[in-house]
């Protein structure tokens, strides 16, 4: 009997010793997270450099996607600037690419002012680039000039049987 309640008090104090190691490592833990949760501040210094890196990466090149009726053509597709937001005296490249089973004729780019829409800045041809008529990349670049903050993009695309239609896109221009 006296054996049997001695391995009973072995088992107790074990598992009071399991128990009491496990709420340790426990406590020890919440306490290593509540210390890892300390927030960070960023110096001035730091905060310009991620804004530097951030808008320097927002301001490559990139894609714009288009949206429109089914049955309606010449139909935009998408396009790209590259860059996305250049400064003034920056060449900028834009395409469009553009789709119309009769074949599109002619695209012409027209830098348009976003306060007055009725002044065209500049007005350009872009080339085909890169398919055929039937679905193609028109491209061009130029030279940013005479632009506010923002400018309108009017892509003007006409098909072999004279139907048009236009796109605008509104660019804004890098003041960093």
């Amino acid at each position: 009997m006296q054996k049997k309640s001695l391995k009973i008090i072995i088992f107790l104090i074990v598992i009071l010793l399991l128990i009491i190691i496990f709420c340790f490592v426990k406590m020890e833990n919440v306490e290593n997270k509540a210390e890892e949760k300390q927030n960070y501040v960023l110096t001035q210094q730091e905060l310009e450099e991620l804004n530097k890196e951030l808008w320097a990466e927002q301001n490559k090149g990139g894609t714009f996607k288009v949206s429109s009726a089914p049955d309606l053509f010449p139909k935009f597709l998408s396009g790209w600037l590259d860059p996305k937001c250049p400064k003034l005296g920056d060449s900028q490249y834009i395409s469009i690419k553009i789709k119309d089973p009769k074949g599109i004729k002619n695209v012409v780019l027209k830098i348009r002012d976003d306060k007055n829409r009725n002044l065209i800045i500049e007005e350009f041809p872009l080339s085909l680039v890169d398919g055929d008529s039937q679905e193609g990349i028109w491209a061009a670049d130029w030279k940013v000039h005479n632009v506010d903050e923002i400018f309108l993009t009017t892509f003007v695309a006409e098909n072999i049987d004279g139907k048009s239609d236009n796109l605008d896109y509104f660019v804004f221009i890098d003041n960093k």
